[in-house]
């Protein structure tokens, strides 16, 4: 017959032996520890990544809101060289808006005339407002008085042709 402590226990070899020093393992307290510090750790790494992948972003961002930049200027200093955009403060219309005055050059002379020709128009509009106004015939319907012949408008000639050469 076997001995009693055989029965209650495996060999050495066996696949459920357990020493018994593991089995009577006391210190859990050590294994939560070293998991918690592994998770700990994790952690750490995530962040630590995170903040790095970030930091890599924003150096990549900065890179190329300084090329935007840079083309930004090169833009800008070649339309300055080309002088079509430095003009920023020229009026689109020759005249001085604060005094009212054309100025002195073929475009000032121009708008001068195609003024005066807007002027004519409008005055031989009324001219012809007043003559067919009341009537078509040659004197006044209720009292009688003739009318009085309108007086000849004369029609602006451009003067600049004659100044800076026809165009």
């Amino acid at each position: 017959m076997p001995d009693q402590g055989e029965l209650l226990s495996l060999k050495s070899n066996a696949a459920g032996f357990l020493a018994d020093a593991d089995r009577f393992h006391s210190d859990t307290a050590g294994e939560e520890f070293l998991q918690r510090k592994k998770s700990y750790q994790r952690k750490q790494d995530i962040y630590n990544n995170t903040r790095v992948s970030r930091a890599e972003n924003e150096e990549t961002r900065w890179k190329k809101i300084e090329e935007q930049k840079f083309q930004e200027e090169n833009y800008w200093s070649n339309q300055r060289e080309l002088g079509a955009k430095s003009m920023k403060n020229k009026s689109c219309v020759p005249y001085d808006p604060l005094t009212l005055q054309y100025n002195d050059s073929m475009d000032g002379e121009k708008l001068r005339y195609e003024d005066d020709l807007v002027r004519h128009r409008a005055k031989v509009r009324a001219q012809n407002i007043v003559k067919h106004g009341d009537t078509r015939c040659g004197f006044n319907i209720i009292n009688g008085n003739m009318h009085a012949e309108p007086a000849k408008i004369e029609v602006p000639q451009p003067e600049y042709l004659e100044r800076y050469g026809h165009k």
